[in-house]
């Protein structure tokens, strides 16, 4: 009778594991850096996300998103420089309820139209949204039957935002929102990483006021690739700094944390 139910047991984890799509053809696996414009469907943002604004998004605090009309390079909060082009813009613009998003316009306004359409479509239609604050990449490497390394990106961090419009003198502002502040570890990456490449993600951890602690979060992981890197032949995996505002398809993740009867994933 225990075996049994051990075979049982096992044969659950199989059936619950399909329900993920950990193929390259899903963005939260694989994600796509568009080389043209024209089929953007994200936006990236200028600088890092600081743990100020990640509290305005706990908060529910609406954060405009402006378009970043006088640099091209990133803005570095740490560089004077970064400021002193234009002194005065960007004491008023860089406050904690903006953010700066690179894409110039028309394109600023394009994508931010596209992503506002689709969230009020999923809310009006399934009462939830697929718009992510994506905090980090994971670049990794993937080997191919010839024994070639294929570089990839993955986001590892998601906050589910909301995003609405106001109408403004030039046409209209765009705003994101926590919501009900949902943030996760990409439970695709994730599992891909443990039973693909042996490879644990740390927990991340939240303060009482519901805040994630990124900083720690990075630490453990950047451990766990140094060791991974030491023994692989493959280039070097490691955590990259983008962040990005886009939509990523969550079939089935609900069903999946649902049906964690063995508390597997915490």
């Amino acid at each position: 009778m225990e075996v049994n139910q051990i075979e049982l047991s096992d044969k659950l984890r199989v059936q619950r594991q399909k329900l993920l799509d950990l193929s390259n053809r899903n963005s939260l696996i694989n994600f796509i850096f568009s080389k043209d414009s024209k089929w953007q469907s994200y936006l990236n943002i200028n600088s890092k996300i600081s743990n100020d604004l990640i509290k305005l998004l706990n908060n529910n605090e609406k954060i405009e998103l402006i378009t970043n009309l006088y640099n091209s390079e990133k803005i570095d909060s740490t560089k004077k420089i970064s400021y002193e082009n234009n002194m005065n813009y960007f004491n008023k613009k860089l406050k904690e309820s903006k953010l700066i998003i690179d894409e110039k316009e028309p394109l600023f306004s394009k994508i931010c139209e596209k992503l506002y359409r689709k969230n009020q479509l999923e809310l009006s239609e399934v009462g939830q949204n697929s718009l992510c604050l994506s905090l980090g990449f994971l670049k990794w490497f993937q080997e191919d039957k010839k024994n070639k390394f294929k570089e990839i990106y993955s986001p590892l961090i998601l906050i589910r935002i909301g995003c609405t419009k106001e109408r403004s003198a030039k046409g209209f502002k765009y705003f994101i929102k926590g919501e009900d502040f949902d943030v996760k570890v990409n439970i695709c990456l994730n599992q891909k990483m443990k039973y693909e490449y042996g490879l644990d993600f740390p927990e991340l951890i939240f303060d009482e006021e519901g805040n994630p602690n990124l900083s720690d979060f990075k630490i453990a992981l950047n451990k766990s690739l140094k060791i991974k890197n030491q023994e692989s032949q493959s280039p070097d995996w490691q955590i990259i700094d983008l962040y990005t505002i886009n939509n990523y398809s969550f079939k089935n993740i609900s069903i999946f944390i649902d049906t964690d009867f063995f508390n597997e994933d915490g």
